[in-house]
């Protein structure tokens, strides 16, 4: 009889054990199954300041200090659309663009984070195939109007992308320098109209290398002394 109820009481246990197994993993109130390891947490982007790190891999930076650094070329980056990202892979805020940085023949479009507060002159020569130039609306120093890269301002006229098919560019008659290499890889544009004046468009200061732009035939938008 005393190994009846020893068997009895091991089965009993092996039953509240079941049912034990069983219960885990519910909701207490309307028994929903629960889950019953830590909830995966995100990795978030690297920032530095609050900036989120996106953008191309690869890029080659120097660090200037002060938590800032320049990008002076493409690295290991294979990307036809480069993307520069805010900070560096170490969390250095990307403030300036070195000449040259994009010097190469596949690079077709390039867009520009808002850290960025210097670009060289020439830092997009050489990009035969580039036709698009973006920058970001957060950008206080820099603007793109389809495509042509602006200062703020829309006093100068930084870049004109190389590989534009377009004849035909209008110029803002507030642009009052065109800056050197601007124009140094376009072979497509054949005339110019400039908003403002012929005497205002003599006054404009053409930098170096801009040969495609001083060939072509422009037209202004008003007269003289007007």
């Amino acid at each position: 009889m005393k190994r009846r109820w020893i068997k009895a009481a091991s089965i009993l246990m092996a039953v509240a054990t079941v049912l034990t197994l069983s219960s885990c993993g519910k909701k207490k109130n309307d028994g929903e199954a629960e889950t019953t390891t830590e909830a995966l947490e995100t990795t978030p982007a690297a920032t530095s300041g609050g900036v989120v790190r996106t953008g191309s891999e690869g890029l080659s930076f120097t660090v200037t200090g002060n938590g800032e650094c320049t990008l002076t070329g493409l690295g290991t980056c294979a990307d036809t659309a480069v993307s520069v990202p805010a900070t560096d892979e170490n969390g250095n805020l990307v403030t300036a663009i070195a000449a040259g940085a994009f010097r190469s023949a596949r690079v077709s479009a390039v867009e520009i984070p808002e850290t960025v507060r210097e670009i060289a002159d020439g830092a997009f020569a050489g990009c035969t195939k580039l036709s698009y130039i973006s920058v970001s609306l957060r950008n206080g120093e820099f603007r793109s109007v389809d495509g042509v890269l602006y200062d703020a301002g829309m006093t100068t006229l930084i870049c004109y992308p190389g590989a534009r098919a377009d004849q035909t560019l209008t110029i803002p008659s507030s642009v009052t320098v065109i800056a050197p290499y601007a124009f140094s890889d376009c072979t497509t544009l054949k005339t110019v109209e400039f908003a403002g004046s012929s005497e205002e468009w003599q006054d404009v200061d053409v930098g170096d290398d801009n040969a495609v732009l001083t060939n072509a035939k422009v037209s202004y938008a008003k007269e003289d002394g007007k």
